[in-house]
């Protein structure tokens, strides 16, 4: 009886086979499935991708979605338990099942260079996922040609994921010969052109010449970082050219680009001054990575620490770069609150990253356990905080600079606490060990307040270096 029941079984899967064969030949017949043939790039791609196609469209024929549905469930299961190679084959294969699909393509990818990478540590491995989710967008494309939410996500890809990362920017440019912000005002140039030829509404065209604008927006502060002032002005009057543009093309929006002019305008007089204030002799590292120091390993102080910013021919020189600083940090002030609708966030981390030659000499009075000399530093941040921004809550600084002064306040009480730890015996090894923990307990508090706001790299090699101490001493 079990066996006649088996053998029916079989009988009815072949029926149910044959007659899906037939309906896929009677579809394939259709008027609109020709089109999708005609307008499908089989011809041109790999065989693995024409089987994996095929097999979608004619062999798994109305089953292709509930297949489509297993492997998204398939690919939840392996997201959960971190199973990352195996989810990467599954989404290149829900992509080629509908290759059509320009949402598949996009998400995919999105999982792969934001969702993965971000939770992987090493900068290699995070390189790799970034750079699949690039494969698979580049794959899409070749199925979707000139598709522009495919474009539009290679080109935001280069624009927001790579400068996560300073290492892996700097990979990338290492790579190619491009900062990744040039790259990605590439593929919006791209859109650009692509809308154009096709005469799409100009407001939709208007979106992308602006993700342009903002690649090289941010662009302009690579060259500051890099110290190339005369192709940051260069560029800078070319951002200016690109609003006047705008301006004749966009005339709704012509305020603001109006407010743009005017801020670019105000950043190019910063960056004059700016170029002014750099002698060839003085260089101000912005990666602890690339930072020299002769750090005691047994202990916490050192008799020769040369980290970054203080790299001076003579104490003049010194004196001089710092007693013109002020009026480059109020020059980018006037940027920042000088006109509308600019981006104020890399502003900001330069006028940041003018402020930490401060750091630098305040740390080197801690390494060297001159604790006079380190709050002399703190002083003069104290003193420049209050002679660059004025007393005021409306001011466009104001939370920027209210920030930092807290910070100082923390910087201040975690100055006194290890001036105590050096004035306390080793020899006297429980009370030395307590102020220790005391002491990283401030640092640990002090990076997560401020590490959202400011770049801390001083700080956090110090904080590491007396991590170091406690876990030996433990």
């Amino acid at each position: 009886m079990g066996l006649l029941k088996h053998k029916n079984n079989l009988i009815a899967m072949a029926v149910l086979l044959v007659l899906i064969f037939f309906l896929q030949l009677k579809i394939d017949r259709l008027p609109e499935k020709e089109e999708i043939i005609q307008e499908s790039p089989m011809e041109t791609l790999p065989s693995v991708e024409y089987i994996s196609a095929y097999i979608g469209s004619i062999v798994l024929g109305g089953f292709k979605p509930l297949v489509i549905d297993y492997l998204w469930i398939i690919a939840d299961k392996l997201n959960d338990h971190h199973q990352y190679d195996e989810l990467k084959s599954i989404l290149n294969l829900t992509a080629r099942l509908q290759p059509k699909v320009v949402a598949v393509w996009t998400f995919n990818a999105h999982a792969m260079a934001y969702n993965i990478a971000g939770r992987l540590k090493s900068e290699a491995h995070q390189w790799e996922w970034i750079n699949a989710g690039m494969e698979h967008l580049y794959d899409g494309l070749r199925w979707n040609p000139d598709n522009t939410d495919i474009l539009g996500d290679i080109g935001r890809i280069y624009y927001h994921r790579f400068p996560q990362d300073r290492i892996l920017m700097e990979r990338l440019e290492k790579l190619t010969g491009k900062s990744c912000y040039i790259i990605g005002s590439e593929w919006f140039r791209k859109i650009v052109e692509t809308l154009t030829a096709k005469g799409e509404f100009k407001y939709e065209i208007e979106k992308w010449e602006m993700m342009d604008a903002a690649c090289r927006f941010n662009n302009l502060f690579e060259r500051l970082r890099k110290k190339q002032f005369d192709l940051a002005i260069n560029e800078i009057d070319d951002l200016v050219n690109l609003y006047a543009e705008a301006i004749r093309k966009y005339e709704i929006d012509a305020d603001m680009f109006a407010e743009k002019i005017k801020g670019c305008n105000l950043l190019k007089s910063a960056f004059i001054m700016e170029k002014e204030l750099w002698p060839h002799s003085v260089s101000l590292q912005g990666s602890p990575n690339n930072r020299e120091s002769s750090l005691d390993p047994e202990g916490l102080g050192t008799s020769g620490y040369t980290a970054g910013a203080g790299k001076y021919n003579s104490k003049a020189e010194q004196d001089e770069f710092f007693s013109r600083l002020p009026d480059v940090l109020r020059e980018y002030d006037k940027a920042l609150t000088g006109a509308k609708y600019m981006d104020n966030v890399p502003i900001r981390a330069r006028m940041e990253y003018l402020l930490s030659p401060y750091l630098e000499e305040l740390f080197k009075g801690v390494y060297a356990n001159r604790f006079d000399t380190a709050k002399e530093w703190l002083n003069k941040m104290i003193a420049l905080e209050k002679e660059v921004i004025p007393d005021d809550p409306s001011h466009g600084s104001a939370f920027f600079f209210n920030a930092f002064k807290e910070r100082l306040g923390k910087l201040e009480e975690i100055i006194r606490a290890e001036e105590a730890l050096s004035k306390t015996p080793k020899s006297n090894e429980k009370a030395y060990i307590s102020l220790l923990k005391k002491v990283i307990e401030l640092y640990v508090e002090y990076f997560s307040r401020y590490n959202y706001m400011f770049t801390l790299d001083v700080e956090f090699e110090r904080m590491n270096r007396l991590q170091f101490v406690w876990q030996k001493g433990e």
